[in-house]
């Protein structure tokens, strides 16, 4: 038996519980439990009829405390014991389950909790999200972990990447947990003992489309990108708008499509890579014809058809939603060839300066808690599809270009000295 929560209702029960408690003991928390009304006891340990028996033989000792007894086993209490503390919804009291193996797990989990807190705070490298989301996402982490700040360090996954081997080089560690949108990068760290080994609690949940990108113990998909076509609606009919990834070849789009660079952004080299092994570099070369306007984030494209100056071109699906959810003429189309995703682990650091609020911070970006963020920012998560918005479609009814992690490792190095060949810069 264990005590969740700090209700006098649950200390009274719990001392019931204990063969042999005095009941002179109970006297001085009775007034406070008589106010607090009940306890919710979570009970693997006797039969239904038993545990509502008991709860009454309580109630009987205790008039005005009642007893909410939620029977069943003791490891579906334990699982829904964790996704309460996952989620801060605490619904159980008094916690009394046949496993004694499962009482120190809790304590461990409360144990990290508690040493992350002593850390004071997290640093992430973060390519996965736009600066506002991700300054969002680190504020509702320290509101759900109260003492622990996340200073957020939003670039590109090219960017990032580049600054890590610096920072091991230098022995000037910075980066506690790594959110990159290249997924070839994480094999790389690991064979230069980059990584710490850190199972997450939560990796069961996520979907089959991002199970096949895990590495247990080192890491784990956070976020799937996928990258649509968009057009700035305000000027480009509906019927006009390009439908496939070869229509920003028409020349009426000549100096009006945008793309990121792949030299600089994960998901524009996921994107070159997909569409080279699609259609063969030369429908790149027939792109440059059509003089396009290369920024570097993949979200550049974005910035550049809201402003008007250009048209149409590749963007990702969450940052595109967003705009229509603000009333901006962004229009996504999903590709009749389909569209490239972009998978995103993360992986706490062997070297993190705060390890234990990196492998907290760590759990928390797999979990449900953070999943239902993500969404409500138009990102696709990584566990159960929650409800999307704006016309947005979950990625099991979007057809999905996907690539191995060996192709994207071999490619993206490839597509970069390509594009600089072809485009320039």
């Amino acid at each position: 038996m264990i005590l969740m929560t700090p209700r006098q209702a649950a200390t009274g029960i719990g001392a019931a519980l204990v063969p042999g408690a005095a009941l002179a003991d109970l006297a001085p928390p009775y007034e406070a439990a008589r106010r607090e009304g009940g306890v919710t006891w979570y009970v693997a340990q006797m039969t239904g009829e038993t545990a509502e028996w008991m709860g009454r033989r309580f109630t009987a000792r205790y008039p005005g405390v009642t007893v909410t007894a939620i029977r069943t086993t003791g490891q579906v209490a334990y699982a829904r014991l964790l996704q309460e503390l996952k989620n801060n919804t605490p619904q159980c009291d008094v916690f009394s389950s046949t496993g004694i193996a499962r009482y120190p797990a809790r304590n461990a989990r409360a144990d990290l909790v508690q040493a992350a807190r002593d850390e004071d705070a997290v640093t992430w490298y973060i390519a996965q999200l736009d600066t506002e989301t991700a300054e969002h996402m680190g504020k509702a982490f320290t509101a759900r972990y109260p003492g622990i700040r996340v200073a957020v360090i939003r670039t590109t996954g090219q960017v990032a990447y580049e600054r890590l081997p610096r920072d091991l080089k230098n022995n000037a560690p910075q980066c506690d947990v790594f959110s990159s949108t290249d997924i070839a990068q994480y094999p790389a760290l690991k064979r230069r003992n980059a990584l710490a080994e850190y199972r997450a609690d939560g990796a069961a949940g996520l979907l089959p489309s991002a199970q096949e990108s895990v590495d247990p113990g080192f890491y784990y998909p956070s976020a799937l990108i996928s990258h649509l076509m968009i057009y700035y609606s305000a000027k480009v009919k509906a019927e006009d708008a390009p439908k496939a990834w070869t229509g920003l070849l028409d020349p009426r789009w000549k100096g009006r499509v945008a793309t990121g660079h792949p030299a600089f952004s994960g998901c524009t080299g996921v994107w070159a890579v997909t569409s080279r092994k699609q259609y063969g570099w030369s429908y790149f070369e027939k792109l440059a014809k059509n003089n396009p306007r290369v920024g570097r984030s993949g979200n550049d494209p974005v910035t550049l058809i809201n402003a008007a100056e250009c048209l149409a071109g590749p963007a990702p699906a969450g940052t595109a939603f967003q705009q229509v959810d603000k009333g901006n003429p962004i229009q996504p189309v999903c590709p009749s060839y389909g569209a490239s995703l972009c998978i995103g682990p993360s992986a706490v650091m062997a070297n993190a300066q705060h390890p234990n609020a990196a492998r907290l911070f760590q759990d928390w970006l797999i979990g449900e808690d953070y999943a239902r963020l993500p969404v409500a920012n138009h990102n696709d998560p990584v566990g159960p599809v929650l409800t999307l918005t704006s016309g947005q479609r979950p990625l099991n009814e979007v057809k999905a270009l996907t690539l191995t992690v060996g192709e994207i490792a071999k490619g993206v190095p490839e597509v970069i000295e390509q594009w600089r060949e072809t485009f320039g810069g």
